[in-house]
């Protein structure tokens, strides 16, 4: 076969990978339109607080007797000012179904991008990325990060193409990205400066001297621009390690463990994935990409494993980033057609990403029924004063489906209504703030230790309780009277009796 034949065989394979792929990805979409209910982590916290802030503007006296607005950092703002401005449009619920469309598509968009600047064939390797789509930010509904992750990786795409300009336009070109990365969320912006450096110094022909000049001319103003956006906001949050298994389990997933059925099948993708990091014939020449790819990925995981997962301010980063690491070593993939035992290497991309996606609907199905209980329920029950969240369970039974219901609590108070367990109001990068009346009249509420809370001594109208036994709900009954309840008596809506009074 000639040459030109065999890249004619090629764009043919390509092009016919293409059109299932772009279907796959808007397969996806459609599904997320029409899931009853996403059973995100924080994403009805962050849906409550465009609204909140949305009345903050606006003058609402209520929440702004509770709650003011403070721009002190330009950090967390692209989502908000991004959601704030659909929800003019649409509803709050559809900015969330919107948010993460996007993050799908801008990933599936990032993998051809990222193999197309690598020089390596776009399919099958590309549908990988498919597999990193849902399941972390799913379940976590960090949507402010999850856009900054997306942007971020696109903008090392760009900085690839162009690592070669000269030290100005490297360096002009990496601040822009990064700051718009920063706008987003910081933690990517600082990962994204990083790993532009490393791009200089292990993907770039120039003498080592002139690739350590261009590795800091491209990571130090993104990383001191952090600096100074997050440099105004102080905190007594200590930085907090995990015991080492929980650490592992993250990465040996690849960040795809999210829901407890899931470790099965997120350690054999990670199996898989590691079978297509080895070369099915003769290693190629392995050029500057391929040693790129390499240093991100050992680089990630180090950082995994040695970073604190908590650190000031409450910033999570355990799981966070560990779903970058097969992304950016697409490059090392090996997916010529070589037959793997039963299984054609080629195929195995394709595979692990529907082994993926389907491991994550059927282990969300639960919460996302829960979920979606919680929200019609809520469409009938709006709080109009002060609510709170509790999680009463001592086992505790809410690590396994019950986690994303830790703020659903939000629906209730969305269009009305405070919510004062609004954790971003607590933390010192978001620009919603707690009064200081607010923050004498409600304590911090320690919501997973809710039985030895007495709830008559506060200051709140309504409470969430979940998983409630039946003397937790004997104590509640003294000053709450219960108004709704799910079918499986899990999660309930309580409100204060008229005739009791909160203590000061």
């Amino acid at each position: 076969m000639s040459a030109d034949q065999s890249r004619a065989k090629q764009i043919g394979r390509d092009t016919s990978h293409a059109q299932w792929y772009w279907t796959a990805v808007a397969i996806i979409t459609v599904g997320l339109w029409l899931a009853p209910a996403i059973p995100t982590q924080d994403g009805p916290i962050h849906l409550y607080n465009l609204a909140l802030i949305s009345d903050l503007l606006a003058g609402h006296p209520e929440r702004n007797a509770a709650f003011h607005l403070e721009f002190s950092t330009i950090t967390n703002l692209g989502f908000i000012a991004m959601g704030g401005a659909i929800a003019k449009a649409i509803p709050l619920w559809a900015v969330e179904r919107f948010v993460l469309s996007l993050h799908v598509w801008l990933l599936a968009w990032f993998a051809t991008r990222w193999l197309r600047v690598t020089s390596r064939p776009l399919f099958p390797a590309a549908w990988l990325a498919l597999a990193f789509a849902l399941p972390w930010s799913l379940f976590m509904g960090f949507y402010g990060f999850q856009l900054a992750s997306d942007l971020a990786l696109l903008a090392l795409t760009v900085a690839w193409s162009r690592r070669e300009q000269g030290l100005w336009k490297n360096s002009r070109t990496a601040f822009a990205c990064g700051t718009v990365v920063l706008v987003f969320h910081a933690i990517p912006a600082v990962l994204f400066a990083g790993l532009a450096a490393t791009m200089q110094l292990v993907g770039s022909t120039r003498p080592l001297a002139q690739r350590l000049a261009h590795a800091l001319a491209v990571a130090l103003p993104t990383l001191c621009l952090v600096a100074l956006a997050i440099s105004g906001s102080e905190t007594q949050t200590p930085w907090i390690w995990r015991d080492w298994d929980y650490v592992f389990i993250y990465l040996a997933t690849l960040g795809n463990f999210t829901f407890a059925p899931q470790l099965v099948p997120c350690l054999a993708i990670t199996a898989g994935w590691m079978l297509l990091c080895l070369p099915g014939q003769p290693a190629r020449a392995r050029d500057s990409a391929w040693r790129f790819a390499l240093a991100a990925g050992g680089s990630l995981a180090i950082l995994h494993l040695f970073l604190p997962d908590v650190l000031a301010g409450g910033g999570y980063l355990t799981g966070r980033f560990s779903w970058w690491i097969p992304l950016l070593m697409l490059p090392i993939l090996d997916t010529r057609p070589t037959a793997n035992g039963v299984i054609k290497r080629q195929a195995l991309p394709a595979i692990l990403a529907f082994t993926s996606l389907a491991s994550t609907l059927l282990s969300a199905a639960p919460s996302a029924m829960q979920v979606t209980e919680v929200i019609r329920a809520s469409e009938h029950r709006q709080v109009s004063g002060r609510i709170t969240a509790a999680i009463f369970d001592r086992k505790p039974r809410s690590q396994a489906n019950l986690e994303p219901l830790r703020h659903v609590v939000a629906w209730f108070a969305l269009e009305d209504g405070l919510l004062t367990t609004n954790y971003q109001a607590r933390v010192p990068f978001f620009p919603v703030r707690l009064t200081e009346a607010s923050l004498i009249a409600w304590p911090d509420v320690d919501i997973n230790a809710a039985w030895e809370t007495d709830w008559n001594r506060l200051p709140i109208d309504a409470l969430l309780a979940i998983d409630a036994s039946p003397n937790d709900r004997t104590e509640l009954a003294h000053d709450f009277e219960t108004v709704w309840t799910g079918r499986e008596n899990r999660v309930e809506l309580w409100r204060r009796r008229q005739e009791t009074i909160a203590q000061p």
